[in-house]
């Protein structure tokens, strides 16, 4: 296969899966970036948990590199996904950061997921070149909304104060607690963005059905599973998590299925059940 109708393949595979496609010549190989994009969601119905569509995303994405990787290999390239800085890569495509410190592309901002794809020993015409214009300057809404006061001008003052990095274990800091509103995520400061102008959509039904108070609280977390991978749904991780965005949205019909969780075994899960508790019984 000529380097013309292998770019034509992999934009085909990218385009056909609803994929952006970026290529990058770095060393001996040829970088294909593969950006999934996804729209903001806002109004779950009720039952269903607030959940942030980036996973899903994320795992979406992560599927098709894969996908891209096996049917590369069947060609007889060598293909993989390299470990290597994203946000530097997309940097040096031409995209832009905002103070959130989250990487914006066209079309998109910062609401979507990417995965590269190194092809080895192939020099690939270089295309689609980023161009997006940072207005960041001396606006100030991340700043401004964001609840773990974790942005500065100059972007992250501390990574790990975002509420996203705390929100990885079980255990949440019970300082953080009370500004839990989704699972798995905040998205606070790609909503208040004025770079971001994707209009908000209603939750899938996938989301939906994943993401569902009962399901959850009850141990139920397979559909979550397949719909943001285990590595994100662990299940006393899940049902930590919904049993406190219960009790920030003061959703009383669900503590006869938090309290069980007191009683759980799992001491971080434990902790967080007990204070989602005593919030909604207003000890």
């Amino acid at each position: 296969m000529d380097n013309t109708a292998l770019i034509n393949m992999v934009c085909d595979y990218a385009g056909t899966n609803g994929m952006d496609v970026y290529i990058k010549q770095k060393d001996n190989c040829s970088l294909i970036i593969l950006a999934r994009g996804y729209a903001p969601v806002i109004d779950f119905p009720e039952g269903c948990i607030p959940a942030s569509p980036f996973y899903e995303a994320s795992q979406f994405a992560e599927k098709h590199a894969n996908a891209l990787i096996a049917m590369l290999d069947e060609q007889g390239y060598s293909a993989s996904q390299p470990k290597m800085l994203l946000k530097s890569l997309i940097d040096e495509l031409g995209g832009t950061r905002g103070k959130n410190s989250l990487s914006y592309i066209p079309v998109h901002g910062s609401f979507f997921s990417p995965r590269v794809v190194a092809i080895e020993g192939v020099a690939l015409r270089e295309s689609n070149k980023i161009i997006f214009e940072n207005r960041c300057e001396s606006c100030r809404r991340c700043i401004n909304a964001c609840p773990a006061n974790a942005i500065d001008d100059t972007g992250f003052n501390d990574p790990e104060k975002c509420l996203r990095a705390k929100m990885r274990s079980t255990k949440v800091p019970e300082s953080y607690r009370g500004m839990m509103s989704r699972m798995v995520g905040c998205d606070i400061c790609q909503m208040v963005c004025p770079m971001n102008v994707k209009k908000p959509e209603e939750p899938g039904k996938a989301l939906i059905e994943a993401f569902s108070f009962e399901k959850i609280l009850g141990g139920d977390i397979k559909r979550a599973q397949e719909l943001i991978g285990s590595n994100f749904a662990r299940q006393h991780r899940l049902m930590a998590q919904a049993s406190v965005i219960a009790a920030n949205m003061d959703k009383k019909e669900y503590l006869e299925l938090i309290k069980p969780l007191t009683e759980s075994g799992d001491e971080e899960l434990v902790e967080m059940a007990k204070w989602s508790v005593r919030k909604l019984e207003n000890l």
